[in-house]
């Protein structure tokens, strides 16, 4: 490489980024003269100290950048760097104390330099005097082993914008910064200065970027400035906590809204359709002639029924619950809403209720000729009626379908024995289910005759010659 045309012209040189070899490089450079003004040599691995001589010549350099190589101290050759404004030494390998460095820039570079760049070296020490560094601009020392306190010469750097002394083990308090009117970043970060922030800070009106993380800093009131940072971490996760809580919680309310807006229709309908099947109780007893015992149909183990007529004319039969039931108004009214929902051809119609006081009626449509059991089944005859006539008439067996082939005769007709008893008219005599197993399962126990069942109708022409009965009822075969 050879540049010895223009050594004494070139104004500005850039060699960062490459592999220049230090036995050659350094000798080449003392031959520029005072020209040059911008030199450029970082990032080429340049390793151990500089020579004395290499700056001798450049009198007039304004910006010299040596950073990311290895460089190490001392830098006596930077005695000559009179017109010095931007010196940049970061990430290299330089020890030692750090006011030593600084003694070795010129008086006159003091007075000019406005960038020192300093960081990731390995200096130690406390910070330098400042006193004839008035004209910095730019101060980065971050990544050292510094330590002490600010000076009280720090305060001269009224003219400073950019200050980084991040990680490092500088200490004590931290000065008033009123005087820093130009600053615009200020980093101390992972450092150890405690007392109070001082309140000048609000008086930086070009401040951009605050970083005093990683501190033993109070606040007026006492806080520490690392209690400060853990209060607003913990407020950060209550806060997103609380959100997600929050959301949470109405997302539920708005389900459980859903939800009570369809029971709310639901029940609406319920209502509705109660109103509509409900009955005064003045009307069924008008309707019942005040439930005179000549309209009453029967008795059964839940109340008795009385025929009725609506003032419009529909007859009906009311059924008058005992005050035995133990049903509640809820319970009463969920069953009666459940039997009026069901519709087979077969069921009587319920056509309301009444609920007043004690008083539980249940009113069906009244279903004429006979029984329900008539209405239901053939009017001519039912299967009841035929089963109990062909007992009577000893001829039970044609009540066997003829296709069925599995079972003796003798132990079907027993099976129809036990069925009469079971749908005997007078219920005391209808045996228990526990007898009705005993009678199936014992074939060598005598069975009772039976009685004529409940809803015998006589229609049929058939005649038969009626069995003679005794006083023996299945209740004293297993009492009750």
């Amino acid at each position: 490489m050879s540049f010895k045309n223009s050594s004494k012209t070139l104004t500005h040189l850039h060699l960062f980024d490459n592999h220049l070899p230090k036995s050659s490089i350094y000798p080449w450079l003392s031959n520029f003269s005072t020209s040059l003004l911008d030199l450029d040599l970082s990032l080429n691995n340049l390793q151990g100290a500089i020579p004395d001589y290499v700056f001798s010549n450049m009198t007039s350099l304004l910006h010299l950048d040596l950073g990311y190589n290895q460089i190490v101290g001392p830098l006596k050759s930077f005695g000559n760097l009179c017109s010095l404004k931007t010196l940049s030494l970061n990430n290299n390998s330089l020890t030692g104390q750090l006011p030593q460095l600084f003694s070795y820039l010129s008086g006159c570079s003091k007075q000019t330099l406005e960038t020192l760049l300093l960081k990731d070296n390995i200096l130690s020490g406390s910070l330098p005097d400042f006193t004839l560094f008035t004209s910095l601009r730019e101060l980065q020392i971050k990544g050292n082993k510094l330590n002490g306190s600010f000076p009280k010469s720090f305060g001269q750097l009224s003219h400073l914008t950019i200050l980084d002394l991040d990680n490092n083990n500088l200490g004590g308090s931290i000065p008033d910064l009123s005087v820093f009117v130009s600053l615009k970043e200020l980093h101390i970060h992972g450092n150890l200065f405690n007392g109070t922030f001082p309140k000048s800070i609000g008086k930086l009106s070009k401040l951009e970027l605050l970083d005093v993380s990683s501190n033993f800093l109070e606040d007026s009131g006492g806080i520490a400035a690392r209690t400060v940072v853990i209060i607003v971490v913990v407020s950060v996760i209550m806060f997103v906590v609380l959100v997600a809580l929050a959301y949470f919680i109405l997302r539920r309310q708005k389900q459980k809204q859903i939800r009570s807006n369809q029971e709310r229709r639901y029940y609406a309908d319920e209502i509705d359709a109660e109103e509509a099947l409900q009955f005064d109780f003045s009307t069924i007893k008008v309707a019942t002639n005040d439930f005179s015992i000549n309209g009453k149909l029967g008795q059964g183990g839940f109340g008795a029924v009385y025929k009725g007529r609506l003032s419009n004319g529909q007859d009906i039969a009311v059924k008058r619950l005992s005050n035995n039931s133990g049903q509640g108004e809820a319970e009463f009214k969920n069953e009666v809403m459940l039997v009026a929902r069901l519709q087979h051809r077969n069921l009587v119609k319920l056509l309301g209720f009444c609920f007043e006081g004690n008083e539980k009626l249940l009113v069906y449509e009244f279903v004429p000729n006979s029984s329900l059991d008539k209405f239901i089944f053939d009017e001519a005859e039912d299967l009841l009626t035929y089963a109990w006539k062909t007992w009577q008439a000893g001829t039970s067996l044609n009540l066997i379908d003829p296709t069925l082939s599995v079972g003796s005769s003798s132990d079907i007709v027993r099976c129809i024995h036990i069925g009469l008893l079971c749908v005997q008219e007078n219920v005391a005599s209808r045996p228990t289910v526990a007898s009705v197993v005993i009678m199936l399962t014992s074939s060598s126990l005598s069975l009772p005759l039976p009685s004529k069942p409940a809803f015998y109708i006589h229609t049929s022409d058939l005649h038969f010659t009626p069995f003679s009965t005794n006083d023996f009822s299945i209740t004293q075969l297993d009492p009750r």
